[in-house]
């Protein structure tokens, strides 16, 4: 992999990790049970339904930034098409082809979720839904989205066991116990019962 490959491929990777993260904070939150929500909602409700939104908001984002053409005029954008745009330069047809059709899935998936970011307020506040585990963003499906990072994480695996013979779980990113939403739902768990 060139010079200018790699430094997109580790922009793109730690792009991933956040938007991982990020998810994590979601499902934490938003996407586990029903009682997280009753926690949530006897606290102060407006402020997580803000922050529900505000998370949601830095995911798209996080996706559209991956999924964006790989240049914009004359600037470059290190997304997952640059990637691709690498792989094909440095004449690695058989990686270039498989990546292909897994972008090609990557994008299909995202075309929702890309719809949402850019709806008319360029906030997904009316497309969520405290009460519906399965569904974070209007018409689509946890199970939908983590398919999708899974996706992503194929793409890039596939490119770093190619060139640096290791592989990244992603899906197995971990926050701070103490730190994580769970520890907050935790704390305002007490605060109620104590009040």
């Amino acid at each position: 992999m060139n010079r200018d490959g790699k430094e997109s491929f580790d922009c793109i990777k730690d792009e991933l990790i956040q938007l991982h993260k990020r998810w994590i904070i979601y499902h934490q939150l938003y996407a586990t049970n029903q009682h997280r929500i009753d926690i949530l909602n006897a606290t102060t409700p407006n402020l997580f339904a803000e922050l529900q939104g505000l998370i949601l908001d830095a995911f798209l984002l996080s996706l559209d930034r991956l999924t964006d053409p790989s240049m914009r005029g004359v600037n470059r954008d290190y997304s997952l098409f640059y990637l691709l745009d690498q792989i094909r330069k440095g004449k690695d047809t058989e990686l270039y082809e498989e990546l292909s059709g897994i972008l090609k899935e990557i994008e299909k998936s995202a075309t929702g979720l890309r719809t949402l970011r850019n709806n008319e307020h360029g906030r997904v506040t009316s497309a969520v839904s405290f009460n519906d585990k399965n569904a974070p963003f209007s018409g689509l499906k946890t199970a939908d989205i983590s398919r999708l990072l899974d996706n992503i994480m194929h793409f890039l695996n596939l490119i770093e066991f190619r060139y640096l013979r290791s592989v990244t779980r992603y899906d197995m990113i971990a926050l701070p116990a103490d730190e994580d939403a769970r520890a907050l739902l935790v704390w305002l768990k007490r605060a109620l019962s104590s009040g």
